[in-house]
């Protein structure tokens, strides 16, 4: 299972070396991903630009391969909408955590205490709760559909 990949930027000719949350976004078919980034000239290109170095095939001739084997309906549950919504629906439910713990906190010690509190929870609760949420998404609707269309559980199967 691969890890990582190099992909051959056709503008430059320079090989780029893409690895962990890159390599998932760009290797992906349900990523949606239409650009990706040259390390070397640091043109962001669109996949049609470049090709992977093991296969010759370009990034955007890769994705719409794997994709013409998943039904439109479940495209559609993995659409940067729906990956929205569930990092606001986790931002949200961070959000309201946030503020019930600084008014829990200023209801046991002062209003100014839970005051402070609750806002510095929310702050920390939101940008984690729609992380929390993301990984949700990526575990109860990407991977189900990767393994029932693709046959693979990881990116680093599709070649």
């Amino acid at each position: 299972m691969l890890t990582s990949r190099k992909y051959v930027h056709l503008s430059c000719g320079e090989v780029t070396e893409i690895c962990g949350p890159e390599f998932v976004s760009v290797a992906n078919p349900l990523a949606e991903m239409e650009q990706t980034v040259c390390s070397h000239c640091e043109i962001d290109d669109s996949l049609s630009e470049f090709e992977w170095k093991d296969t010759g095939e370009t990034l955007w001739d890769y994705v719409a391969r794997h994709r013409e084997n998943i039904p439109d309906e479940a495209l559609e549950k993995t659409s940067h909408d729906q990956v929205v919504k569930y990092a606001i629906r986790g931002a949200i439910a961070g959000g309201i955590i946030g503020i019930l713990l600084g008014v829990m906190v200023g209801a046991t010690t002062s209003h100014m205490t839970g005051i402070i509190s609750g806002v510095v929870l929310t702050l920390i609760a939101v940008p984690l709760g729609a992380i929390l949420h993301f990984m949700k998404f990526e575990s109860k609707v990407v991977q189900p559909l990767m393994e029932l269309y693709l046959g693979v559980k990881d990116v680093g199967e599709l070649r």
